[in-house]
């Protein structure tokens, strides 16, 4: 409990908010553990009811397909791209080492 305390606290410091009091950090829990009927779970069809969460869920599934099936479109037809293959395998790797930072960078916006 008190390791969760001071990781709230320096969220809320981080975010500049006001302090959270470990009174309430063990209401919380002992909430959770009695499974209070307000602790209601989030569902899936919950989450697509709010109409931004669900474009951005929809978007973010086709961008992430259409990147998996170039990828692996690339990668499983590398021996029938004309040229040196060793230069082809270079030239994937570059692709990788340029498109896993750049994803990782675009996704945690």
């Amino acid at each position: 409990m008190e390791d969760a305390h001071e990781v709230f606290n320096y969220v809320a410091r981080v975010n500049k908010r006001p302090r959270v009091d470990i009174e309430v950090l063990k209401i919380l829990a002992d909430s959770e553990k009695t499974g209070n009927e307000s602790n209601k779970k989030i569902t899936y069809y919950e989450f697509f009811k709010d109409k931004h969460a669900r474009f951005t869920a929809i978007c973010l599934i086709c961008i992430w397909g259409c990147w998996g099936l170039m990828y692996f479109g690339i990668s499983f037809n590398l021996k029938n791209i004309g040229g040196n293959p060793y230069f082809n395998v270079v030239l994937l790797g570059v692709c990788d080492a340029v498109g896993y930072p750049a994803s990782f960078l675009m996704n945690s916006l």
